[in-house]
């Protein structure tokens, strides 16, 4: 908060003809230097007022052409609650209990929202002089994890980054809750603070051996349920052994599908090349290009129903799609779901 010092004004008067002479100017000047005071008063008021706006709400002095912007990785950044380190039983054996001895490069960290909005609180980010915070993508990540490579043992390889989405209508549970997110947007602002989104639109998140058995798609070998849980020693070639890519079209079908988006799987129409086309690290590609409209994905659709949700998410799209009159397009089913965010 800007302070404002006091400002005491001394007049002096020096008259030489007599008291009569002396009271007139005497009372000239309590009248002038009270109207003074009181303009310089509105005045000081004025600024305080701009001031505190301008801290407390990101008013009129802030400018994108000079703000000072801090990128964090939401998990990365600071643990505000424990509580939800091992969401959808990242990390966890089949008893619950964290793995131990894992390469922890890869793994979710535990940071949060929460922890987020007690350094803005604390006032870490004001104190660097930042005004706007670049956050990760905030929305539900998959579930399970890949592997990072095929050295013995490796890593298992868990979405912490945000890059790797599942379904963009509601918050991953790692990071925290929709008001949890809220409560973190309205301290920003309360401090002056602006919040940018990261924004994945490019590609979904990987399969995973854990995603598809929770959402019944794809095919799995025999044995896949001793890599459903995070892993010690754990290598690439046999993570995907345990997954048919060739075997059943309808069964990978139940995925995104191939409406939405391309991929080296059974019904798929396989990868493309080029800046538009072409899959980033073997991620599915979503098939922005596209003027086909499509329906909304088997696994969300069935995702949906097991949270009690189905009904509000799809009156929700037939909403936007009647009132726009925009077409069901890969495009805009993603530009809707992230604008919701802003909303």
């Amino acid at each position: 908060m800007v302070k404002q010092n006091e400002r005491k004004i001394a007049m002096y008067v020096k008259a030489s003809c007599g008291k009569r002479l002396l009271a007139v100017l005497l009372v000239l000047t309590l009248v002038l230097g009270s109207v003074f005071c009181t303009a310089m008063s509105a005045q000081a008021y004025a600024q305080e007022e701009e001031a505190a706006s301008a801290q407390n709400n990101g008013g009129a002095t802030f400018s994108w052409d000079n703000a000072t912007v801090y990128f964090l990785l939401t998990d990365r950044f600071y643990n505000g609650n424990e509580a939800n380190d091992h969401s959808y039983g990242r990390g966890l054996d089949q008893n619950g209990n964290v793995v131990s001895g894992v390469d922890p490069s890869a793994t979710f960290h535990g940071g949060d929202f929460a922890g987020i909005t007690q350094k803005i609180e604390e006032g870490y980010f004001t104190d660097l002089g930042v005004n706007a915070i670049w956050l990760s993508a905030p929305y539900e990540q998959i579930h399970g994890y890949v592997v990072g490579g095929d050295s013995n043992p490796s890593f298992p390889h868990y979405a912490y980054h945000g890059y790797y989405a599942m379904d963009y209508t509601q918050t991953d549970a790692n990071f925290g809750t929709a008001e949890e997110f809220q409560t973190l947007v309205d301290t920003a602002h309360a401090h002056g603070i602006r919040i940018i989104m990261d924004i994945v639109l490019n590609h979904s998140g990987y399969n995973t051996i854990q995603d598809m058995a929770e959402y019944n798609f794809g095919t799995l070998k025999n044995g896949w349920e001793s890599y459903y849980y995070s892993h010690q020693n754990v290598n690439n070639t046999t993570y995907h052994s345990y997954i048919d890519y060739d075997s059943d079209a309808q069964a990978w079908g139940r995925w995104w599908g191939d409406d939405w988006v391309r991929a080296g799987l059974a019904g798929y129409g396989g990868s493309g090349s080029g800046e538009v086309q072409g899959s980033l690290s073997g991620l599915p590609d979503f098939k922005t290009e596209s003027a086909k409209s499509v329906s909304v994905p088997m696994f969300l659709q069935e995702k949906w129903r097991e949270e009690g949700r189905y009904n509000t998410e799809m009156q929700k799209l037939v909403d936007y799609f009647s009132s726009t009159g925009k077409s069901r397009t890969v495009t805009n089913y993603l530009a809707f779901w992230l604008s919701e965010w802003v909303r």
